[in-house]
C-alpha cells in the first residue's frame, strides 16, 4: 500500500517500532518509510528483524529489544539515540495472543506471560519514550484491540491486557499534559488483521471466512490499513488528538 503522490506526513521524523520483525509492526515500518520517516525497527526476533530492515533499505535499521526487560529498553534507547536524539515517536506494537483459554482453565503462568508482553512492554515503552521526548515533544501510539472494549470469551488474558492498554494510554496522555510535555499518546483497536501471527487462530475459530463475516465489512483487515492510521496519529496532522482510542475493525464495535 503506497501513500499518495507527494505525501510525506512523517518527513524528518524518526519513529521507533516494537514488534517490527513481522505483522503489523513490519507493515508499519515499510509504510512509515514511504511517509518520509526514518524507522528504527525492534524485536526479540533478531535475525528476522535484521532481514526485514535490510529489505526496506537505508531509511530503516534494526535494534534487538525484549519489551519485557527494562534493561533491554535502556540499551535500545541508547542505540536509538545514535540514530536520532531524541526520537520523534514510538509505535508500541509488540504483543502476544494467549492460547484461547478461559477463566476455568487459564493457568496463572499464562496470564502473567501475556500481561508481561502486552502491558509491561507497553508501559516500559511509554516510560522511556516520554523520557526521550519530554524536551522536544513527540507522539506515542499503543496497540489495544477490539477485545479491550467487548472482552473475549476465548482470550481472557489477551482481552484483559488490552483493556489495560486503554487506561495506560489515557494516563500517559494526561500525565504529559499535566507536566507540560508536548507528547501525545493515543491507541488503536484493531479487529482481526490478516497476519502470520494469527495463523493458529484461524483454524481454532472456524477459518478465515467465518472470522471475516464477524465484521460488518465482511473481510479481514490488512496490516497496511492499521499502519496508515498509526502514521496519521504519529504525524503533526494529529496535533490536536491525545488520550484517544481509534477502532480499526471493519465496523465490529459499531454492531
Amino acid at each position: 500500500m503506497s501513500v499518495g503522490l507527494g505525501a510525506a506526513p512523517l518527513a524528518s521524523k524518526t519513529i521507533l517500532i516494537t514488534g517490527a520483525a513481522s505483522g503489523i509492526g513490519g507493515a508499519a515500518a515499510r509504510y512509515f518509510v514511504e511517509c518520509g520517516a526514518t524507522v528504527i525497527m525492534s524485536d526479540i526476533a533478531v535475525e528476522k528483524g535484521e532481514k526485514a530492515a535490510a529489505a526496506i533499505g537505508k531509511n530503516a535499521c534494526f535494534i534487538p529489544l525484549d519489551v519485557t526487560s527494562e534493561a533491554s529498553w535502556q540499551q535500545a534507547m541508547q542505540k536509538a539515540a545514535e540514530v536520532a536524539e531524541p526520537i520523534d515517536g514510538l509505535f508500541n506494537c509488540a504483543g502476544l495472543v494467549d492460547v484461547l483459554d478461559d477463566i476455568d482453565d487459564l493457568a496463572l503462568a499464562e496470564w502473567h506471560r501475556v500481561f508481561k508482553v502486552n502491558v509491561d512492554g507497553s508501559y516500559l515503552g511509554c516510560k522511556y519514550a516520554v523520557r526521550a521526548m519530554r524536551e522536544k515533544g513527540g507522539a506515542i501510539v499503543n496497540v489495544a484491540s477490539i477485545y479491550a472494549s467487548v472482552g473475549g470469551t476465548g482470550s481472557l488474558a489477551y482481552a484483559a491486557s488490552k483493556g489495560g492498554i486503554l487506561m495506560l494510554t489515557q494516563s500517559v496522555a494526561q500525565y504529559c499534559l499535566a507536566r507540560g510535555y508536548a507528547i501525545r499518546c493515543n491507541d488503536v483497536l484493531p479487529g482481526y488483521i490478516e497476519t502470520e501471527g494469527l495463523d493458529a487462530t484461524w483454524d481454532v475459530m472456524g477459518g478465515k471466512q467465518r472470522i471475516a463475516e464477524m465484521h460488518p465489512l465482511r473481510r479481514l483487515g490488512r496490516p497496511e490499513e492499521v499502519a496508515s492510521l498509526v502514521a496519521f496519529l504519529l504525524s503533526d496532522e494529529a496535533s490536536y488528538i491525545t488520550g484517544a482510542h481509534y477502532p480499526i475493525d471493519g465496523g465490529y464495535l459499531a454492531q
